[in-house]
Formats: structure tokens, C-alpha cells, sequence
């Protein structure tokens, strides 16, 4: 991350206009893991959503830029995430951070429109098999929606920390130092490109009943807008 120290007037709607100061440090634990199993069946759709979900620690993430120079292009940026803690069950939810300093959450603010992609290469699964990340059978999905802040003070508020500090320990330190905020993804449209013959779409209902750990996922609620 950034040695420098940052300055930036935030005049987002949904936050109180301040100056932050922010001092990103070179101590910052960034390890990271992933699941040692292997992926579902092709022909099995909303399950390797699932798991490619649960077996990733970040995403590519488009929005709709807000910049001055490039405003209405699509802008990507990777973003840290998290379904659970390492180690536990998939619940197929996307737990992830932003902080006003960066385009992504300014985009949000103006236009809450979201698609994030998670490619089974993220592991290197594919290149350690000889499979090029582009080609269809190296499985990457798409999922297109909205960001809602996690309540604090709540039960869910609490699962979605420790998931976010069980895969990526830097994060502990965001909120306090950088005035980062927790979020969770309202899914609309699921695409899964797994094998050759185009996409196929999953609805978040067949998403979320998926049974990939030999039972039901909880589904948390997702009555907090973006704001």
C-alpha cells in the first residue's frame, strides 16, 4: 500500500465531508491462504459459484467511474473478501471492505452498481494444469449487484470481522487507521462460464440453497442499503 501520506476532502453523500489523513504502513500482515480441495463438477453450476466464492480471497470489481476524465466508463479494482472464516463452511455471502479514499466506494455512492469476477486461476489451479486462465475450462464466474453496508452492533456485523481478519489479518487494523467500512454484496445475476458452450445463469435463490458443505448455508439478511 501507499508510504505516502494521503490527503483527501471526502464530499460523499453518505459520509460526512472531513479531511482524512492517512498513513499507509509497510508493517501490515498480508498473508493469505486458500481451501486445499477441488472444484465441483462443470455441469453443476450454482456449486462452483459457490465454491469459487469460498475458495477466494479477493475480486475483481467493476463499477461505473465517477472520475472527471473517464466518467460512465467501467472502472475495475481488486477488493479483499470473505464468505466465512478460514477454515469454516461456505455461506456464500460476499463480505469485503471500502474506504472513501478509494474510486471504488465513490463510484458506489453515486451509482450502487456492482459486477465482481472470481477466476479458478486465482489459486493458479489452472496454470499448474496447463490450462490458460481464458479459456472456458479454467472456470471464472460473474455476479453483478449492489453494496450494502453490515450493520454494526450486530450478529452478522461480528461473523463478517472475523471472517475478513481470519483470511486477511491487515484488515484489523483498516477500520481504526483508515476509516474503512464493512459491506456485503446484494447479488441480482449470477454467470458461471465453466466449460465451452457459453455462460449459464444462476439465480441467487439456487445460489444460496446450494449444499456444499452437507447442509443448508444461513443466508444473512440484506436490509442495510448502501449509505
Amino acid at each position: 500500500m501507499w508510504k505516502k501520506a494521503v490527503i483527501l476532502v471526502a464530499l460523499i453523500p453518505f459520509i460526512a465531508p472531513k479531511t482524512l489523513v492517512v498513513n499507509f504502513y509497510s508493517g501490515e500482515d498480508n498473508e493469505i491462504s486458500h481451501e486445499k480441495n477441488e472444484p465441483p463438477p462443470h455441469t453443476d453450476y450454482a456449486k462452483m459459484a459457490r465454491w469459487l466464492v469460498h475458495n477466494s480471497e479477493w475480486m475483481a470489481t467493476g463499477t461505473i467511474s465517477t472520475l472527471p476524465e473517464i466518467n460512465g466508463f467501467p472502472m475495475v479494482n481488486v477488493i479483499a473478501m470473505a464468505d466465512s472464516e478460514k477454515g469454516g463452511k461456505s455461506t456464500g455471502m460476499i463480505y469485503f471492505y471500502l474506504v472513501m479514499l478509494d474510486f471504488t466506494a465513490q463510484d458506489l455512492s453515486k451509482k450502487n452498481q456492482m459486477t465482481v469476477l472470481f477466476s479458478l486461476d486465482q489459486s493458479l489451479y489452472c496454470t499448474k494444469k496447463n490450462i490458460d486462465p481464458m479459456e472456458p475450462t479454467c472456470a471464472r464466474i460473474m455476479m453483478s449487484g449492489e453494496a450494502l453496508r453490515v450493520q454494526k452492533d450486530t450478529p452478522e456485523f461480528d461473523y463478517a470481522t472475523k471472517s475478513m481478519t481470519s483470511h486477511h489479518p491487515a484488515s484489523a487494523h483498516w477500520i481504526d487507521a483508515h476509516d474503512f467500512f464493512l459491506c456485503k454484496m446484494n447479488i441480482s445475476q449470477i454467470v458461471v462460464l465453466d466449460w465451452y458452450g457459453g455462460p449459464h445463469y444462476v439465480t441467487p435463490e439456487e445460489y444460496y440453497k446450494t449444499n456444499l458443505d452437507g447442509e443448508r448455508s444461513p443466508k444473512a439478511t440484506l436490509e442495510f442499503k448502501f449509505k
